[in-house]
């Protein structure tokens, strides 16, 4: 009996230490060739008793997350603002771990999603920046200005490493604004319109475009939401309009925010954007 109960013992062992083995081999691989990051989605609330779901608008920007979760001895997430940024913004990266094992430095780098993750576009180590709920905290301010991105690819990836092989990885676009919206003027009533006219700067790529923008009262609450489409380059405005007999009278005073704008591009061309300068809202 102590034989036959040796031998499943051993046989249990193996087994766990085979299971580690794969389990290490699988967050490898997907360090070192990450997925695409998907369209975000969220639960939709319903009667149904199967899982429902349904994406995110466009102008609701909200944290892009990636999890790494090994056995219960490391646990993180990276997290940024959201999937879409521009060159000229300053991102911030974070990685959020929690660990058994004291952590004093985690390896960090960036990659062209496209070019593989082999050859990094830029690397370094972190030291914690902060922590928050027993999460320790290690950030990096990804910006242009110091780096020099303005030839980097639009498809990134970020990585951060806790020992080899092991750790968590982001993909995101980090793309040049193809226009940038500098002004909205203060609205008008032209017949049973409401129109903003948004005026347009450094004009990369003349084409059609579409904006996607929140109308909200003085007191804070959303009204109506507009979908404006119009050409850059031959002009540098578009008129953001809503129509007054969905929002009604008397709304010269509200405020247009949450602006999001994309080129309409052939098929088969990947999505670019428009940027939203941080003045244009000032009216």
């Amino acid at each position: 009996m102590r034989f036959i109960a040796a031998i499943e013992y051993i046989f249990v062992l193996t087994l766990l230490v085979f299971l580690g083995a794969c389990q290490e081999h699988k967050q490898v691989e997907t360090i070192a060739n990450p997925p695409p990051a998907m369209p975000v989605k969220v639960p939709k609330k319903g009667v149904r008793t199967f899982p429902v779901t349904e994406y995110v608008p466009l102008n609701k920007w909200i944290p892009l997350k990636r999890n790494l979760d090994t056995f219960g001895f490391y646990q993180g997430v990276v997290i940024l603002p959201h999937y879409v940024h521009f060159k000229h913004d300053v991102v911030p990266i974070t990685f959020k771990l929690k660990s058994r094992k004291s952590v004093a430095q985690v390896s960090f780098d960036i990659f062209g999603v496209d070019t593989g993750s082999k050859t990094p576009l830029f690397e370094t180590t972190l030291t914690p920046s902060g922590s928050e709920d027993g999460w320790v905290l290690y950030t990096y301010q990804l910006d242009s200005r110091t780096l020099g991105t303005n030839n980097w690819p639009d498809e990134l990836g970020a990585r951060f490493f806790v020992k080899d092989g092991m750790g968590a990885v982001a993909t995101f676009r980090y793309v040049q604004a193809e226009a940038v919206l500098s002004q909205i003027e203060p609205g008008r009533y032209v017949d049973e319109r409401l129109i903003f006219p948004a005026q347009f700067t450094q004009i990369r790529s003349p084409g059609r475009y579409k904006m996607q923008c929140f109308l909200f009262a003085q007191d804070g609450h959303p009204i109506a939401q507009s979908v404006s489409r119009g050409k850059l380059g031959e002009k540098d405005n578009i008129d953001i309009v809503f129509d007054q007999t969905v929002i009604g009278a008397g709304l010269e005073n509200a405020k247009v925010r949450g602006c999001v704008i994309t080129k309409s591009n052939p098929p088969g061309v990947a999505t670019t954007y428009g940027r939203v300068d941080e003045n244009a809202y000032r009216f």
